[in-house]
């Protein structure tokens, strides 16, 4: 779902909450690589709906030893 088709639930969900923060796997290739088209547009619609949206540096968060997500 990290991708431009879903502009209308992501308005939804700030129409619920409308503080939240987005933070979602770079899945780059390389540190430092280029995120993929997706991700980019789905990072454009977060800033104009004003959806504070964080990408990882790593790959995953798997990648972050140290997070404790559970």
């Amino acid at each position: 779902m990290i991708n431009s088709k879903y502009q209308e639930e992501l308005v939804e969900i700030t129409r619920i909450a409308p503080k939240i923060v987005a933070i979602i796997d770079s899945e780059r290739d390389s540190p430092g690589g280029v995120i993929s088209q997706d991700r980019q547009a789905f990072t454009r619609i977060c800033s104009d709906l004003e959806i504070a949206c964080h990408v990882l540096d790593r790959r995953a968060t798997e990648n972050y030893p140290d997070l404790n997500l559970r």
